[in-house]
């Protein structure tokens, strides 16, 4: 039992350093506060613990407080990224044009209505053109997000995620780099048959990489 603890200490110490080790490169809300809560936890263990546990204790109460304090900073971080983004993509919003939250990290636009395109047709309805240059913005002003680009048509097979939808959300693609939308972080795909109409829409997700 004793060299378990030990072993899982050692580990929490090791997480510890290479977490920290490059905190240079990472966004100061990210880095500070943990980093802080790390220095508090190890004093207080200093002392008030043996003489003879007192390094192993104060490193595992800094790498205790130090990665959950990381953990919390982290969410605060992306909910400022996904609220920003936010801000920016509801100035869009007006009737046939939907901007919503369909997951915790995930923002969607999605044109419906007078905004579809025709139905067996390759080509996006000419309204959804003139809003690409405004999502390529976005794709510039946010580079934590990546942005998956899609459209369903009505004659797609309701599994058939390559047909004439893929095809127009492939042109929507190549209008969105030509406005200068990084291609790394713009990908086309299908919705199938999706709801019946010929929507388009855009999820911004958080990058992960």
């Amino acid at each position: 039992m004793k060299k378990s603890i030990v072993i899982f200490i050692a580990i929490l110490e090791s997480l510890l350093v290479a977490q920290y080790s490059n905190a240079e490169s990472q966004p100061k809300e990210q880095y500070v506060k943990p980093l802080l809560s790390a220095l508090m936890c190890g004093k207080i263990a200093d002392k008030t613990t043996k003489k003879k546990y007192r390094v192993r204790a104060r490193n595992l109460a800094a790498a205790s407080c130090g990665f959950a304090s990381h953990d919390t900073a982290r969410k605060k971080l992306k909910g400022k990224k996904n609220a920003t983004l936010w801000n920016y993509l509801s100035q869009i919003s007006e009737p046939g044009i939907q901007v919503f939250k369909n997951r915790q990290e995930t923002i969607s636009v999605e044109f419906d209505n007078e905004f579809v395109a025709e139905s067996g047709n390759k080509n996006l309805n000419k309204k959804v053109l003139s809003y690409l240059p405004g999502i390529a913005e976005a794709l510039k002003l946010f580079p934590a997000y990546v942005a998956i680009i899609a459209t369903a048509d009505p004659n797609d097979d309701s599994h058939d995620f390559k047909g004439v939808g893929y095809e127009r959300a492939v042109r929507a693609r190549k209008i969105l780099l030509r406005n200068g939308a990084p291609p790394n972080r713009v990908t086309a795909t299908g919705l199938g048959k999706g709801s019946g109409r010929a929507i388009t829409q855009v999820d911004f997700v958080l990058n992960r990489q």
